[in-house]
């Protein structure tokens, strides 16, 4: 993947997240372990514009994709158990032909 990311590693940017950007340049990964639920779901209240959503399992393998989520969607939630969420700018998704079952190499 051609894209500059970035971890949400402390307590105020996984709480902060994409919220307030108008504009996405990075991506953002979140690693869950430490979550009790796996299935986390993520929402996009304060985002300012669209992004991509890409959900991982432990290996890194993604497991489910949400393209174009619109700002202020209260429930954004994978179809299966992930370990990572990756944000990304809009339409990189498709830009990089990611699709459910292929893995990842960051």
């Amino acid at each position: 993947m051609n894209i500059d990311i970035e971890r949400a590693d402390t307590f105020l940017k996984k709480v902060k997240g994409l919220m307030f950007k108008r504009k996405i340049e990075k991506g953002l990964l979140f690693d869950l372990k430490k979550e009790k639920k796996l299935k986390a779901s993520i929402h996009s209240f304060f985002v300012l514009t669209e992004f991509d959503a890409v959900f991982l399992d432990k290996n890194m393998e993604i497991v489910d994709i949400k393209k174009n989520i619109k700002p202020f969607k209260p429930l954004i939630t994978p179809e299966e158990p992930s370990r990572y969420i990756l944000e990304l700018p809009p339409g990189k998704t498709e830009q990089e032909n990611l699709e459910k079952g292929q893995k990842i190499h960051l």
